[in-house]
């Protein structure tokens, strides 16, 4: 069995709901709804330079992308500073009743390869 889960932070700014919790109000019974049920999620990572300048003119790139991932709130919302509200959230990717792995997620890595050899055992 695989897994594959993501952890994240999501942040908005919100001056109205940053003063009601500044002031005391409960964060934990507001209405808050990020919409994040189930959605296709693609991280990247990617260097601040090219590889290789002048030779190689694009970056070190890496990616994940899921195409079903379930979310849900790890925590109550809270303050983060200048009107910032922040919602800890755990991702769990959800295989695809396809079967096929593709459906489940991908790793896609860019760089100055243009291909690599999976060994078969």
């Amino acid at each position: 069995m695989r897994t594959l889960t993501f952890e994240a932070t999501y942040k908005w700014k919100d001056a109205e709901l940053y003063r009601y919790a500044y002031n005391g109000g409960n964060l934990t019974s507001a209405v808050i709804n990020p919409c994040l049920s189930f959605k296709n999620t693609v991280l990247t990572v990617e260097s601040p330079c090219n590889i290789d300048p002048g030779t190689i003119d694009f970056p070190w790139k890496l990616q994940v992308v899921a195409p079903n991932v379930r979310w849900r709130m790890q925590g109550p919302p809270q303050l983060a500073g200048d009107e910032l509200i922040q919602l800890g959230l755990v991702g769990t990717a959800i295989e695809a009743d396809s079967g096929d792995p593709e459906d489940y997620f991908q790793f896609i890595l860019d760089n100055e390869v243009a291909a690599y050899a999976i060994p078969s055992a």
